[in-house]
């Protein structure tokens, strides 16, 4: 389901590049600076439960943004009637939609996020000692994820096997300490909700060694990324992306020392 787009400018959130060495990647993928960036949260609905993987970013991007309660109603559900919501990690525009003003938006939903992730977003120590840029992730997961545990909502998991019976989880840390992959481990080929595989798509599959600002630890984001792709790419996973554009389906396939995504075809392919 679509939360919307918001705009990042390249100056600002690549680490370690020059806009001259990002310009080939840029020219490839047709895109200009600032850029446009899809938000994407999913619905699950096996007849007796409904998940929502990600909320969006709720009141934290602005208007461009905050869209998924409406999408939501749109494709016939109400928030009301979600059993859970699994956040993939506690970033805005992962967890910005868990209220609605300073209520539950989900008020009958249990809430599920790796241990790593609360850990670390919902501890005053490690805010302290994060750099300046992040402090306003630190305010905004405590203000997001906090009511959830105030009404017993919230449940920790480690990575590894079944959060939920039917749904699996795969550690991708770096990104952030708990950066979760769900997968449906019934399906084949396999479904990975990759979260922020590629926050931005184009570039960071052209070149997986793209670090970001938002990578928490850049390195190990690097390692997790080429990692995952390699394995993506040779098994032929079917990956639902958070930033891709919207409805985020696609495969990803090797291309020189980098990867491509290949969005899902409806009119001659389906899951």
């Amino acid at each position: 389901m679509s939360d919307g787009t918001t705009t990042v400018n390249l100056d600002q959130v690549v680490l370690a590049r020059t806009a001259q060495e990002l310009a080939p990647f840029m020219e490839a993928a047709g895109l200009t600076n600032p850029v446009s960036i899809a938000i994407n949260a999913y619905l699950l609905d096996d007849g007796t439960r409904r998940l929502l993987l990600d909320t969006g970013a709720g009141d934290l991007l602005g208007s461009s943004a905050g869209q998924l309660l409406a999408s939501l109603v749109q494709a016939g559900y109400q928030p009301e009637q979600i059993d859970a919501v699994l956040l993939t990690h506690i970033h805005g525009d992962h967890s910005g939609g868990l209220l609605t003003g300073a209520e539950l938006a989900f008020p009958n939903a249990e809430l599920y996020v790796n241990a790593l992730d609360a850990n670390y977003w919902l501890n005053e120590a490690n805010q302290h000692l994060a750099p300046a840029a992040r402090q306003r992730s630190f305010a905004n997961a405590c203000r997001k994820v906090l009511p959830y545990q105030l009404a017993g909502r919230l449940h920790t998991f480690m990575a590894g096997g079944e959060v939920l019976l039917g749904v699996g989880t795969m550690a991708q840390p770096g990104y952030t300490p708990g950066h979760t992959y769900y997968t449906l481990p019934g399906t084949s080929p396999r479904v990975v909700f990759c979260a922020d595989l590629a926050h931005l798509l184009a570039l960071q599959l052209a070149d997986p060694t793209i670090a970001l600002v938002y990578d928490v630890d850049p390195d190990q984001a690097i390692a997790s990324r080429q990692r995952f792709l390699a394995e993506a790419s040779a098994v032929g996973y079917w990956l639902v992306a958070a930033h891709a554009s919207f409805p985020g389906v696609g495969r990803v396939e090797a291309v020189g020392a980098g990867y491509r995504w290949q969005p899902l075809s409806p009119d001659k392919e389906a899951l």
